[in-house]
């Protein structure tokens, strides 16, 4: 097949003062893009005299001084004389993209050969800005348009959040087809709760509730010892007669009300306790779809009347 050729001097010409023009805009890169044209002047000589090797490395030094489109393009048209048919794909098209003015016809030729030997593959993500890689070798943020040579690859993605997720395609020459990636968000790990503070208050709670229920039992008896003193005495017992029956009596009483004012202190305590250690067990053991909280809840009340002491509970759900 008669492959046109890329004639070199008015190309040259019209390559070296784009690659210095805009030079004049920026001082500082006046030196690079006198380089770069140097550089491109060289490439171009070396496909004229069919050195394509030579013409990828001198225009891939040129495009290290000076970025620009024409340098891209002339190296896909080296790289596609040697059956790098990917990296010409990908050069010729960003010249393609990027070119100011006219495209050559050897570009666009170049570019449609380029292309019937390797798959074009646009990559979307559902998740913006994901971090895509072909076969595990990174490739950028996706939305993404690329070049890919025949035959299996593996195209993932991978954003913080989101579990990664690699699909695979068995490509042919000359197709282009759309991958799109859809990522699901991580479950998140559920916080390390220590549960041991709630048991510690369990704990103490009972044994609030227990020194309560003693202390009651205890009230009650001195209560039961200064009733018998006082029918005993009748009503001629009082703090200005020192007999020892009515001190009895008098002791009987402190004791009961002291040991009463103990046993109402260990319920209250005891109640204080189940009702921050219940909750703080619930949220420790990771109970987190229970309902809220002004739709459930404990009840804690100490019960004390003159024939029973003890702690009331009630729970509702």
């Amino acid at each position: 097949m008669i492959r046109p050729r890329w004639k070199s001097l008015p190309a040259l010409a019209v390559a070296a003062s784009s690659l210095i023009a805009p030079a004049v805009a920026r001082a500082d890169d006046a030196d690079g893009s006198a380089q770069s044209a140097q550089l491109f002047q060289e490439a171009s000589r070396a496909r004229d005299t069919k050195d394509f090797k030579g013409c990828v490395e001198k225009a891939e030094a040129a495009w290290g001084k000076f970025e620009h489109a024409q340098i891209r393009g002339l190296q896909g048209l080296c790289e596609l004389e040697l059956g790098r048919y990917r990296e010409a794909a990908t050069h010729l098209a960003f010249y393609v993209d990027q070119a100011t003015s006219a495209v050559e016809p050897p570009m666009k030729e170049g570019l449609a050969r380029a292309k019937e030997r390797v798959a074009e593959v646009t990559v979307s993500c559902n998740a913006s800005a994901a971090d895509l890689a072909l076969d595990g070798a990174h490739l950028g943020k996706a939305p993404i348009t690329i070049f890919v040579d025949p035959g299996a690859h593996r195209v993932s993605a991978q954003l913080d959040g989101y579990l990664p997720r690699e699909e695979k395609r068995d490509l042919a020459a000359g197709t282009k087809i759309e991958i799109a990636i859809n990522l699901s968000p991580a479950p998140v790990e559920a916080e390390s709760r220590p549960i041991w503070p709630g048991a510690l208050g369990l704990g103490l709670a009972g044994g609030a509730l227990v020194a309560g229920i003693a202390t009651t039992v205890v009230s009650s008896g001195a209560s039961s010892d200064a009733k018998t003193a006082n029918k005993t005495l009748g009503s001629t017992c009082s703090s200005k007669q020192p007999s020892a029956v009515c001190q009895s009596a008098f002791d009987s009483e402190h004791k009961a009300d002291l040991f009463g004012n103990v046993a109402v202190g260990s319920f209250i305590a005891a109640g204080v306790l189940v009702a921050a250690s219940i909750p703080y067990v619930v949220w420790a053991s990771g109970r987190r779809s229970a309902p809220p909280a002004a739709k459930t809840g404990w009840v804690v009340a100490p019960v004390i009347s003159p024939v029973t002491q003890g702690v009331f509970l009630q729970s509702s759900f």
